[in-house]
C-alpha cells in the first residue's frame, strides 16, 4: 500500500535522478514503495521534462565532481596517516599541534593537558551539589521519545541543579536527560568560578576570550550526542567518566546523509548499511576518551558521542589559532 504522497515521491525521485541514479532504478524503487508501474513512470517522465530538473541535474553533476575529488584527496592523505586511527600524544608543542593536526584537519588525542586542570581533582557530583545545588539550570528531558537531534529546542526543563544531579546520581543508564552546551552554564556569573578550574594551556588555547566559547556538559551513562559537525575546530576535554566517539572525515560529508542542518539523518546507534549504502565507504574512526584526555575535533569532522559512565566534559573553540572561516558551510 502506498504510504508516501506523490509530492514526496517527486521530490525523492528528482533528487536521485539529479545525482545520477539510473531512471530504471528510481522507477523500481517507487514501485517497491507502493506506486504502480504507470504511476512511477509518470513521475519520472514528468521530472525529466522539467526545465527546473535540467538545472538541478547540472548542479548534481557539479556535486559529483566534488565528491569524487573529496574521496580522492582522502585516499591520498591516507598514504601518510590512516583516517580511521586517531593518535594519542603527549608533550605536544604549539608548533607541532598547528603543523601536524590543526592545519592538516587531522584529529588527535592529547593525553597530558586536561589531567593538570584543577577541575580533575575538584569536580564531582557532590561538589556541584554543595557549591551550585540551588542554582537554576536548563537541561534536556524526554529525549527518549523524540528526535533528540533537535530535542533541545522544545524539550528543555528548568529546575534546581541539585534536582538534576539527583537524576544523574541515581545511576540509570539512559539518554533521556542531559545537560548540554546550549544552557551556556559557564557564561553565567554564578558559574564563572568553574572557569578557574580549567587550565587553558597557552600552547593551544586563548584563555582570555572564553565567553560563549567554552561549554559544560553533564550527563548519565548512556547519554548521546548524535552524529553532527561543527562550524569550526573544537575540542572535547574529559573531566569525569569516559566517552566513546565515532568520527568521520570532513571530506566525507556526502556519505553521512546530512539533509537538515548540521546533523546526520542516520542513528549511529542502530542503522543498517543496506538502508544507508554510502556509509559502506565511510572511514569511521572509533575512540574512547578517558578522564584527563582531550580530543581535538577538526573543522567539519563528523562526530557521534556516547557516555560510557556518568560524565562531565568541557568543549570549546577558543584556540589560539585562527578559528573563524567563511563562508560558513
Amino acid at each position: 500500500m502506498q504510504t508516501t504522497s506523490t509530492d514526496e515521491w517527486v521530490e525523492w525521485a528528482a533528487h536521485n535522478l539529479a545525482l545520477g541514479v539510473a531512471e530504471s532504478k528510481v522507477r523500481d524503487e517507487m514501485v517497491l514503495g507502493g506506486l504502480s508501474d504507470a504511476q512511477a513512470s509518470a513521475v519520472v517522465d514528468g521530472i525529466l521534462g522539467s526545465a527546473i530538473y535540467r538545472a538541478a541535474k547540472r548542479v548534481g553533476g557539479d556535486l559529483r565532481k566534488w565528491t569524487v575529488l573529496s574521496d580522492a584527496l582522502l585516499e591520498l592523505k591516507a598514504q601518510s596517516f590512516a583516517p580511521t586511527e586517531v593518535p594519542r600524544v603527549a608533550n605536544l608543542s604549539s608548533e607541532a599541534f598547528l603543523r601536524d593536526y590543526y592545519a592538516l584537519n587531522r584529529p588527535v588525542i592529547i593525553v597530558d593537558v586536561v589531567d593538570t586542570w584543577p577541575a580533575r581533582a575538584k569536580w564531582s557530583l557532590d561538589f556541584f551539589r554543595e557549591q551550585y545545588g540551588d542554582e537554576t539550570v536548563t537541561y534536556q528531558k524526554g529525549r527518549s521519545d523524540v528526535d533528540y537531534r533537535e530535542a533541545f529546542i522544545d524539550h528543555g526543563v528548568t529546575g534546581p541543579f541539585s534536582e538534576y544531579i539527583d537524576l544523574i546520581a541515581a545511576g540509570k543508564i539512559t539518554n533521556d536527560y542531559y545537560l548540554i552546551a546550549h544552557d551556556r552554564l559557564l557564561d553565567r556569573p554564578r558559574f564563572a568560578p568553574l572557569l578557574n578550574d580549567i587550565g587553558f594551556d597557552d600552547r593551544y588555547f586563548d584563555g582570555v576570550d572564553t565567553h560563549g566559547r567554552v561549554f559544560f556538559w553533564l550527563g548519565p551513562k548512556g547519554s548521546i550526542t548524535p552524529m553532527h559537525r561543527d562550524l569550526g575546530n573544537v575540542y572535547l576535554a574529559q573531566i569525569m567518566g569516559r566517552k566513546s566517539i565515532k568520527l568521520i572525515p570532513s571530506t566525507q560529508m556526502h556519505r553521512v546523509y546530512n539533509s537538515v542542518g548540521y546533523h546526520s539523518d542516520v542513528d549511529f546507534e542502530n542503522y543498517s548499511q543496506q538502508d544507508y549504502p554510502l556509509l559502506r565507504d565511510a572511514h569511521i574512526a572509533e575512540v574512547v576518551i578517558n578522564p584527563g584526555e582531550m580530543l581535538f575535533i577538526p573543522l567539519g569532522w563528523w562526530h557521534h558521542v556516547k557516555a560510557l559512565d556518568v560524565s562531565v566534559s568541557i568543549t570549546g573553540n577558543n584556540f589560539r589559532f585562527n578559528n573563524v572561516f567563511t563562508p560558513i558551510f
